[in-house]
């Protein structure tokens, strides 16, 4: 049973007729947020680098369905309906990670990052910048360079894992200090 589950069916809805209730509505409020409905061609994100081996022994079935909010706003709203209809969110970034963390099922709703990468401010006196979570590490250390800067943590993946990811599962690789 996922965690969308307890919560829809002591409503009486199943976990995938709420989300293709959260779907409809959706649409309606914001027509300009792309979505994948549930089917297999959601079935990658039903893994992550993690769990991809998984995969191979899972072939049937369908994937949770996917939203593509391009906004923190957006992100905002998405997260308030289908907590209001039960669902589970699950973020995902590049799908990197090795910790299930971006790892969702049918029943569930995948927001994505991806449309969500883009570098806000770069404040090089202050050593600071403002990024959203889908940005590439490797492309936010080509917009940093030519400041002297540079995203100092170094996960093996760098040139394909984003920000976001990286901050949610604590990945920083060699250059990284255990502040624990």
């Amino acid at each position: 049973m996922t965690s969308a589950e307890p919560e829809a069916r002591q409503r009486g809805v199943r976990p995938q007729q709420a989300v293709e209730s959260f779907l409809r509505e959706l649409s309606s409020r914001h027509p300009g947020i792309a979505v994948l409905a549930a089917g297999p061609e959601t079935r990658p994100y039903r893994y992550d680098a993690a769990t991809a081996k998984s995969a191979l022994h899972d072939d049937a079935g369908q994937g949770p369905a996917v939203v593509f909010p391009e906004t923190a706003g957006q992100v905002q709203d998405v997260v308030r309906l289908a907590a209001g209809l039960g669902i589970t969110v699950v973020p995902r970034g590049a799908g990197t990670g090795l910790s299930g963390g971006a790892a969702a099922r049918p029943g569930q709703v995948v927001v994505s990052t991806g449309r969500l990468a883009r570098v806000i401010e770069i404040s090089p006196l202050d050593e600071v910048a403002v990024v959203e979570p889908g940005i590439i590490n490797a492309e936010l250390n080509a917009q940093l360079a030519p400041y002297g800067l540079f995203y100092a943590p170094d996960p093996a993946s760098f040139d394909i894992s984003t920000i976001g990811g990286n901050i949610a599962t604590n990945a920083g690789g060699l250059r990284c200090a255990n502040t624990v």
